[in-house]
């Protein structure tokens, strides 16, 4: 069926200063990051380890103890 259409209620565009910088500095690599999900390993990584830390936090915050933070 291929790629659904961008800037449509059921895709619609999302832009933030990282986008457009990469835009600015590769079109291509912008594309394969924010349209199509693909990242390099490392970036991969760093995105894992910080998304980790984000749900730590929220555990934290909603009340949960730091063991049950460090287990998220």
């Amino acid at each position: 069926m291929g790629t659904p259409a961008l800037g449509t209620p059921d895709n619609p565009i999302f832009l933030d200063n990282s986008t457009l910088k990469a835009v600015a500095t590769c079109k291509t690599q912008a594309a394969m990051r924010y349209h199509l999900g693909y990242v390099s390993q490392e970036e991969r990584a760093q995105l894992l380890a910080g998304t980790d830390i984000h749900e730590a936090l929220a555990t934290w915050f909603r009340g949960g103890t730091v063991d049950q933070a460090l287990l998220t």
